[in-house]
């Protein structure tokens, strides 16, 4: 008896890597866009309810058919009759009533096992819908009944039609004791709740401002990215726009960021934008007695917009260390500034101490431009200098002669190699920044307009 329950179960556990793999991907993207961060008790609770509800699958639909073309059932496809497992477990006995003795018979018995296998069935589910959903009992008991209605109606459909002919039967028994199974965990979720941290108390004390962007985050935007800016790519190829390449990458990596304010799709999917970074933009050191034209124009603002906080910082950069060079820069800063506040008709994104930053609000980032140049110097660098390498050697080296064609894959070949080994060494570090982000002198920001939750159960 208590191997054939085993051997679902077993091939759950083998399945569950390549299922888990499918669902990283969703429940990334809905982590990030719901909470804003990836909680390691929120994900342990998820990959283990889809461990549950692939063994519960595995235990109801296995063992299959030996063939799609199965024969019908000889004793029908249907048991409607209410509390019927009572009269298979009187039928099926061997407890004498009278002698206690023969009473620890009945854990033996398939009847009784059965009927105890279907209520222990759906407690975790129970459990997991009160434990991290925080329904109540109404909506547990709905969801418990509607789970079993599901493996029934699957198991007597044959699967939707995969098989020719149900191999189990509908059983209204199954219906009510999976019901009672879910609801038993429904009160076991209190016990649940004492060994782990309250669902609702997760994200209390977190500040996501503090929080550096993972490179897994940044990983799953660039692959949204990449499969939408291949398709601005194939359009650009179907109009024979030349270049094509730089001008799909042109436009997707260098120009929306600039109109939408650091996002593209895939930041915007997992709730990151860029900004110019504030720790890589020097200014006047305090007691050296000399004030760039940049710091007396701002020290006469008072209060400072973020898109001139954005121009001021993406074209610091531009100061070489010589009189010549911070005077161009402030010059390049002052016509930026100008024709910002022309544009705009005044300060844009303006915040105070109080008020948080732009940032930190979804809804305001669209105020806010980071500045072009930066964009350009970022992407360029990687889109265009180290993966235009790497196309050039793969699309255009048939036409250079045999020792330029080698001495162009020796010379990718190293600049992939290094910037493996730079990238691998950065996953590594904490708040370390890529070598396109430390000249572009732009990063990530997370993007996070708080909102109040309840603590409460749901009815």
């Amino acid at each position: 008896m208590f191997e054939s329950y085993l051997f679902p179960i077993a091939y759950a556990f083998m399945a569950f890597p390549v299922a888990a793999l499918f669902f990283t991907l969703p429940f990334l993207v809905v982590q990030y866009r719901r909470h804003g961060y990836i909680n390691k008790v929120r994900a342990f609770v998820l990959y283990l309810f889809l461990l549950y509800l692939m063994n519960a699958v595995f235990l109801v639909m296995l063992p299959l058919p030996a063939t799609r073309h199965n024969p019908p059932l000889s004793a029908g496809t249907m048991q409607l009759v209410p509390f019927n497992f009572i009269q298979d477990i009187l039928k099926e006995t061997s407890v004498v009533k009278g002698v206690p003795s023969t009473y620890l018979h009945l854990l033996k018995e398939r009847a009784v096992l059965q009927v105890l296998f279907n209520v222990l069935l759906t407690v975790p589910f129970g459990m997991l819908v009160r434990y991290y959903f925080r329904f109540g009992p109404l909506r547990c008991l709905l969801l418990s009944f509607l789970l079993s209605l599901f493996f029934e109606v699957t198991q007597l459909t044959g699967i939707y039609g995969i098989f020719d002919h149900a191999y189990r039967v509908f059983d209204v028994d199954d219906l009510m004791t999976n019901t009672l199974g879910g609801i038993i965990g429904f009160l076991a979720a209190e016990w649940l709740s004492g060994l782990l941290p309250r669902i609702e108390h997760l994200d209390k004390g977190v500040d996501l401002s503090a929080k550096r962007v993972s490179y897994t985050r940044r990983g799953l935007a660039f692959l949204f990215d990449i499969v939408i800016c291949g398709v601005l790519l194939l359009i650009c190829n179907m109009l024979r726009i030349p270049g094509a390449y730089f001008v799909s990458t042109g436009l997707y990596f260098m120009l929306l960021p600039y109109l939408t304010g650091g996002c593209t799709f895939g930041k915007w999917l997992v709730r990151i934008r860029l900004s110019d970074n504030p720790g890589a933009h020097g200014r006047s050191k305090p007691g050296s007695g000399r004030s760039t034209d940049r710091d007396r124009v701002d020290g006469g603002l008072g209060a400072r917009s973020v898109g001139d906080t954005n121009s001021g910082k993406a074209y610091g950069g531009l100061k070489a260390g010589s009189e010549a060079g911070a005077d161009s820069s402030d010059r390049v800063y002052r016509w930026l500034k100008a024709r910002r506040e022309d544009t705009a008709g005044g300060p844009v994104g303006t915040t105070d101490a109080g008020s948080g930053s732009v940032a930190d609000h979804p809804d305001q980032v669209s105020t806010v431009r980071i500045s072009l140049l930066p964009l350009i110097l970022r992407y360029g660098l990687l889109y265009w200098v180290l993966f235009g390498l790497n196309r050039m050697l793969a699309f255009s080296s048939s036409d250079l002669p045999g020792i330029q064609r080698m001495l162009l894959g020796m010379c990718v070949f190293a600049v992939d190699l290094w910037f493996f080994i730079h990238l691998i060494k950065h996953l590594f570090q904490k708040d370390s920044l890529l070598f396109y982000e430390k000249i572009s002198k732009t990063q990530h920001k997370i993007m996070w307009k708080p909102s109040t939750r309840a603590d409460g159960e749901k009815a």
